[in-house]
This record gives structure tokens, sequence and C-alpha cells, in this order.
């Protein structure tokens, strides 16, 4: 997933760039990822270690779609990851949402 930081948005334009060698041959890598994606076991994990949960955005189904043109796949990840988000407002609204701030020293500002 190096490939979904900010930091690298733009290495997919040069001409070495070979994804098949980051995401598997036909999006693989990223059809597993969607797949074994569970926000209710891996959202807090993802927050408490990065700040931040990049498959909660549906970047997987959209690679897959805009490279490989799979749109019943960036459909399914789409649909599965606007029902995490709906839970995930259900859990606010309702003050069962555990803090998502991490305790990770090595992530937070030196004072």
């Amino acid at each position: 997933m190096r490939h979904f930081s900010y930091f690298n948005s733009l290495l997919h334009t040069s001409s070495g760039y070979d994804w098949d060698d980051d995401f598997g041959v036909d999006g693989r890598r990223l059809r597993e990822l969607i797949g074994w994606y569970r926000c209710d076991e891996m959202h807090s994990v993802f927050k408490a270690s990065t700040r931040r949960d990049l498959l909660m955005s549906g970047i997987a189904g959209a690679v897959l779609l805009l490279h490989w043109g799979d749109a019943a796949a960036a459909q399914a990840d789409w649909r599965a990851r606007a029902d995490d988000w709906r839970e995930l407002a259900r859990l606010v609204r309702h003050r069962t949402l555990a803090s998502q701030i991490p305790s990770n020293p090595m992530l937070d500002p030196i004072s």
C-alpha cells in the first residue's frame, strides 16, 4: 500500500512504474485487501498505529476501477465502506466508539 501514501501520489506516472509489481497481477493484492478488511476489527488498529485507515476511503476499489476497469469490485468495496461509515456514525451518535487517539509516542509531536 505504499502508493496510497500522500508522499508517493505521483509515482504511478513514471515510465518505470509497474502496477502488477505493486498491486499484483490484475490487482490481486487489492482484491485480497478488500476481502480481508473488516472495519470492526481493523479500523481502531490502523487509527492507533498510523492515525489513518486508508482502506476506509475506498481507495482499493478506486484503483481497481481506474486501472483495471473493474466496476463491480469498486462498487463492492464502496458499498462495504459506506456500510462501515454508517456504523461508525451510529457508534459516535450513541457515544459507544472507543477513543481513537493513538498513544504511540513515535507519532506524537515533540514538545
